[in-house]
Formats: C-alpha cells, structure tokens, sequence
C-alpha cells in the first residue's frame, strides 16, 4: 500500500502552536468546554498546516485532549488521546509530573501494550518526510507505532501535511525527483 499525499488549499489555515497556546489558557481559566473546543480545532487543523510541526507540540497537543477528558470523567477519550500521544512518542514523550499522576499512569500503560508493535514508513522520491516531527527519507526509513500519525512532506520553501492512520508498513510519494533536497 502507499500513502499519498495530496496538496489542499491552507491559506485560511491556523498555525497549530497558536491553537495549542489558546487551547492551554482555556484549560489554564477552567473554561473546559471552551478549551475542548479548541483543541478540536487543533486536531482538524493538523491537516492543512504549511509550516513543520514539532514533535513536542504534537505530544503537547494529546496531552492536553487526554487532559480535559480526564476532568470530564471521560476515560474513553482520555485514553483514545493517550493513544494517540504514545503513537507520536513512543519512547520519550512520557508526560511531565505536573500533568498529574493519572495521565502518567494511562500513558504508562498504553506505551507498555503498544511497544512492541511497529511499522515502517519509507519514502519514494526526493525530499524529506516527517512522520510526527520525526524524519524518514529514500535512504532511512523510519520506525513508527500504529495508529494516527500527522505526516508532512517538504518540498522546496513548503510543506504539505496530511492526517492518516497508520496501520500497516506504508510508503510515502513525495512527488519530487530522488536527487532533490530539501530547502524549508
């Protein structure tokens, strides 16, 4: 199977950090309802995002979901985001002590059931493509973690995001000549 990635207009677009910021001070205020709102946009955002997103804030991003559905009493979602942040972090995104113990322990658990399965993404053509924040190219692949991955794709002063689930090992057409570097 391939994944491809197909360019869709952003230029109404959001940038992902402000959204994650914004969602914080809600959740920061108690304005739960308001900052689960926020983060929804964020998670529907990651899609047309044309500037790399880091690894810290993608985890910082499901921290933050699995946060508020834990105040919520909502452990389905609460783990479904943990989820989601192992997938992203598998062996250094554990969450930081002042999210509190439960967090903590969900994401425990979740990294220890899911560490021993893995998929590869490759690359087909030039470029560099990031899995998370993470990069693979033609040359190295990388090692991921089923499940829902933010993937771009840089190409000459842009990138290309897309959200896809990633269940199996998965090949990545970039669309740009083996040779071709990458300038961001």
């Amino acid at each position: 199977l391939s994944l491809l990635i197909m360019l869709a207009g952003a230029s109404d677009c959001p940038p992902l950090d402000d959204l994650v910021a914004e969602a914080w001070a809600l959740y920061e205020d108690a304005e739960i309802e308001a900052a689960e709102k926020k983060i929804e946009e964020a998670r529907e955002q990651r899609a047309c995002q044309r500037i790399f997103v880091k690894h810290a804030l993608l985890l910082d991003l499901h921290f933050l979901d699995a946060l508020l559905a834990l105040t919520l009493d909502d452990t389905g979602a609460a783990q479904a985001a943990v989820i989601r942040a192992v997938a992203v972090g598998p062996s250094n995104g554990r969450p930081p002590e002042a999210y509190g113990p439960d967090l903590i322990a969900l994401y425990d658990h979740w990294s220890d059931v899911l560490s021993e399965a893995r998929v590869e993404v490759s690359v087909r053509g030039g470029g560099i493509v990031y899995v998370d924040g993470r990069s693979a190219t033609r040359t190295s692949p990388l090692s991921v973690l089923p499940g829902e991955h933010m993937v771009q794709i840089a190409e000459t002063g842009l990138i290309i995001s897309d959200v896809t689930n990633i269940e199996e090992d998965q090949t990545v057409h970039t669309g740009l000549p083996e040779n071709m570097g990458v300038v961001l």
